[in-house]
C-alpha cells in the first residue's frame, strides 16, 4: 500500500512538473508573438502590399496585358518584388529571434523555431495556409479571380483568429476584422481589379495596425 501511495505522489509530482513546463513554454510563446513585436514589420509588409501591386497594375493596364510589358520592366518589377519579400521574410525572423533572446538570453533562433513549431496553433494555421492556396489556385485557374482576393483574406483573418483565442491576443481584433469585413466586401463589391482591391485591403489595414500596435514606449525608452 505504502509503495502504491509513493508512486502516486511520484506520478502527481510528474504531473505537476510537466504542467509547469507546459505553462512555462506558453508563456514563452505568448511573449514572443506579442503584436507590438512585430509592429514595424507589420507596417513595412502594408507598405508593400499597398504600393507593389499598384505597380503591378499600372504596368499592366498600361500595356495592355502581362505579357506585353517590357522585359526590362518586368524583370525590374520581379526582382523588386522578390527582394521585398526576401526582406520582410528576414525581418519577420529576425523579431522572432530577438523576442525570444528578451525572453531567454541564451535562446538561439532554431531553439525558438522549434518551440514554436512544436505547439499546436502553429498546426493549425499551417492547415489553414494550405487549403487557402489550394482555394485560391484553384480559383485563379478556374479564371476567378475575383474570388482570390476574398479567400486570401479570409485565411488570414481566420490565422489571426487562431492566435487571438489561442493566446488573448486583444490588439489581434482589428486586423482580424478588419479581414473579415475586407473578405466580405471584396467578394460582394468587386469594384476594383484583384491587384487594386489588394493594395487597398492589405495594404491598408496592415499599415494601420502596424501603426496602433507599434512598441513606441520602447522604442522612446531604447533612444532616450
Amino acid at each position: 500500500m505504502d509503495h502504491e501511495q509513493e508512486t502516486l505522489k511520484k506520478l502527481e509530482t510528474d504531473i505537476e512538473i510537466i504542467k509547469k513546463a507546459i505553462s512555462s513554454n506558453n508563456h514563452d510563446i505568448k511573449r514572443i508573438l506579442l503584436a507590438p513585436t512585430f509592429g514595424s514589420f507589420f507596417f513595412f509588409f502594408g507598405l508593400a502590399a499597398l504600393l507593389l501591386p499598384l505597380c503591378w497594375d499600372f504596368m499592366i493596364n498600361r500595356y495592355g496585358r502581362l505579357a506585353s510589358i517590357p522585359t526590362v520592366f518586368l524583370v525590374l518589377l520581379t526582382a523588386v518584388t522578390v527582394i521585398s519579400i526576401a526582406t520582410l521574410t528576414v525581418w519577420k525572423t529576425r523579431a522572432v529571434a530577438k523576442a525570444a533572446q528578451k525572453t531567454n538570453p541564451k535562446s538561439k533562433w532554431i531553439d525558438t523555431l522549434e518551440a514554436l513549431s512544436e505547439h499546436p496553433v502553429f498546426l493549425n494555421q499551417m492547415l489553414i495556409m494550405a487549403f487557402t492556396l489550394f482555394a485560391s489556385i484553384l480559383a485563379f485557374q478556374r479564371g476567378n479571380y475575383h474570388l482570390v482576393i476574398p479567400v486570401v483574406s479570409l485565411g488570414m483573418a481566420i490565422v489571426f483568429m487562431l492566435y487571438q483565442v489561442s493566446f488573448l491576443f486583444n490588439e489581434y481584433t482589428f486586423i482580424m476584422l478588419w479581414l473579415f469585413v475586407f473578405s466580405a466586401f471584396s467578394l460582394l463589391f468587386p469594384l476594383f481589379t484583384p491587384l487594386v482591391m489588394t493594395s487597398i485591403g492589405f495594404g491598408g489595414g496592415f499599415i494601420i495596425f502596424g501603426i496602433a500596435v507599434y512598441d513606441f514606449k520602447g522604442s522612446k525608452k531604447r533612444h532616450g
